[in-house]
């Protein structure tokens, strides 16, 4: 009950109330203190994000902040995957929510120096999530975890890996019931065409239609949501990268 009132008050964002709960649910006496000192800290890393992000701090500042936030989420995730601290790593581990959450955070964050040791551990979240999750946290979860995957390949530079983990991530959505992300999936696989083909997205007919195509599935589901700024993008990127108006041919 102590868990699901501080929750209720993170998403209305109440933090003072939860400050207050936090510091009694900390006094509670528990079977398990590790996972209640890992939920407490994870809620204090979610306000610390939230005060962040609506921050006009400078660059440097920030990067100061996010790795604050990082040393905070480390120290939450080695109280029950110590493992992770010291950069080794186990393959087909068990993970609650919280972890999960944790290791997104600091993967997020680039505290993962090798890009490749990156991806195993989110395939292995990926796995566990496929297997364990309930329909609801698998769409969630997966769908983060992809795209967290897909930004890793856009780091090293990788377009087919982007493409795969965009046609795995577009696959994921479609057999869900929800059609949320499909849209930045969809206008995403445009972006990377375009960057893969390079002058041929301009000069090959075939390969001009098919980046066309994908901006029209996603302007069509931006509309259909009546999602004006992804429109408003997927418009600009038409008009500047391929010399194409897109307004008023789709729907």
């Amino acid at each position: 009950m102590a868990r699901e009132s501080i929750q209720k008050n993170m998403r209305l964002k109440n933090f003072a109330q939860v400050q207050k709960e936090l510091f009694q649910y900390r006094a509670k006496a528990d079977t398990a203190p590790e996972l209640q000192e890992q939920f407490c800290l994870y809620q204090e890393i979610q306000m610390q994000l939230t005060e962040l992000e609506n921050s006009r701090t400078g660059q440097q500042e920030r990067q100061d902040q996010q790795e604050k936030v990082c040393k905070t989420a480390m120290r939450a995730l080695q109280l029950t995957k110590p493992a992770y601290v010291s950069g080794s790593f186990e393959k087909n581990q068990l993970y609650t929510t919280v972890e999960v959450e944790l290791i997104l955070l600091l993967i997020h964050y680039g505290v993962y120096q090798s890009i490749a040791q990156a991806e195993e551990v989110l395939l292995d979240l990926f796995q566990h999530v496929e297997y364990y999750d309930s329909e609801r946290r698998k769409q969630e979860q997966g769908s983060r975890i992809l795209m967290e995957l897909i930004g890793l390949a856009q780091r090293h530079q990788d377009m087919d890996k982007v493409l795969e983990y965009i046609d795995r991530g577009i696959g994921y959505v479609v057999q869900g019931r929800e059609l949320a992300g499909l849209d930045r999936l969809r206008f995403l696989r445009a972006q990377t065409l375009r960057i893969q083909y390079g002058e041929d997205a301009l000069t090959d007919s075939a390969k001009r239609r098919e980046i066309q195509e994908e901006c029209l599935m996603a302007y069509s589901i931006c509309e259909i949501f009546g999602e004006r700024e992804g429109m408003n993008q997927i418009e600009r990127f038409c008009k500047e990268e391929l010399g194409w108006q897109i307004t008023g041919l789709a729907m």
